[in-house]
């Protein structure tokens, strides 16, 4: 009885030594993600904004890197350096993330940095353009292997109405 008790005691404590020890590495900034982003102009400037204003951000932006960025206007955010910058970087830092920041008619573009950065231990992840961060709900979706975003739903999915359900052989006729 006394182990039961005691094992139990000893369960509840480490819980909150562990909680207290998580929150303390969070406000250190340890337990944050690295990520990179790749792009510039509008798209970029929006999303590092939105990730700048979540609360207790888990993320820290290590740098944005665009070799194409000698057009922007005067009060975007300019990069940190070019794709060949990034790689260099990702060597020498580890980097969890990586954001293309691109307009999705770019496909060229968008496939030439994919096929750069594939080298790298990175995840790669294509930010959605300037309309999701319009959009009140953000949900997820595929049909068949094609991720969709799903905008509005009916309040009642794959519903069947009962008045077909409930016909017989002989009503159906």
């Amino acid at each position: 009885m006394t182990w039961s008790v005691a094992t139990g005691g000893m369960l509840v404590a480490e819980r909150f030594a562990v909680q207290a020890l998580v929150r303390r590495l969070e406000s250190k900034g340890v337990l944050r993600e690295a990520i990179a982003i790749v792009g510039s102009g509008p798209l970029v400037d929006r999303l590092v904004a939105y990730l700048q204003g979540l609360d207790q951000s888990p993320v820290e932006i290590v740098g944005i890197f665009d070799d194409r960025s000698t057009r922007l206007p005067d009060e975007s955010i300019k990069p940190h350096g070019t794709l060949e910058d990034l790689l260099e970087l990702g060597r020498r830092q580890q980097i969890e993330r990586v954001i293309i920041a691109l307009p999705w008619s770019a496909e060229e573009r968008i496939l030439h940095v994919m096929r750069r950065l594939k080298a790298q231990s990175i995840d790669i992840a294509l930010c959605p353009d300037l309309a999701i961060f319009s959009l009140p709900h953000k949900t997820f979706d595929y049909v068949g292997n094609l991720p969709t975003l799903r905008v509005a739903e009916r309040p009642l999915r794959r519903w069947t109405p009962c008045s077909n359900s409930l016909k017989t052989g002989s009503s159906a006729r």
